[in-house]
């Protein structure tokens, strides 16, 4: 069974992320870990969903359920996770088109401003 290290290494990338952030800045430590919640631990869950339910609605044996979402996980989802740990906010800001877009997704929970509008002014005239 070929495919027996993929938890070895989602164990070692866990290791690394938890690594990176504990070296990063304080002020870096909310990018790492919303990103890594909403690029790799979302996604990841999405896709167990997904597999599952799929196994599940046409009938499929789920004795071995975790192999695909396991696999997407470590092959995709991680390095991405581990890459934005270790680049932080500037170095993934820097990466044309899509840094800065990454962490304005990641910073803002998904919003286009990264500060809400100001409240209008309430106008109680008593």
């Amino acid at each position: 069974q070929p495919w027996r290290f993929v938890p070895c290494l989602k164990v070692l990338q866990g290791l690394a992320w938890l690594l990176l952030f504990v070296t990063k800045q304080p002020d870096q430590r909310s990018f790492v870990t919303r990103a890594a919640c909403k690029l790799a631990v979302v996604p990841y869950l999405l896709v167990w969903l997904l597999w599952v339910g799929a196994a599940f609605v046409i009938g499929s044996p789920l004795h071995r359920r975790h192999c695909v979402p396991d696999a997407v996980s470590t092959f995709l989802l991680g390095p991405c996770m581990l890459a934005l740990a270790a680049a932080g906010v500037a170095g993934t800001a820097s990466v044309p088109m899509i840094g800065p877009r990454v962490v304005t997704f990641a910073l803002t929970l998904g919003r286009r401003e990264a500060f809400p509008a100001a409240a209008p002014a309430s106008s109680d005239k008593v």
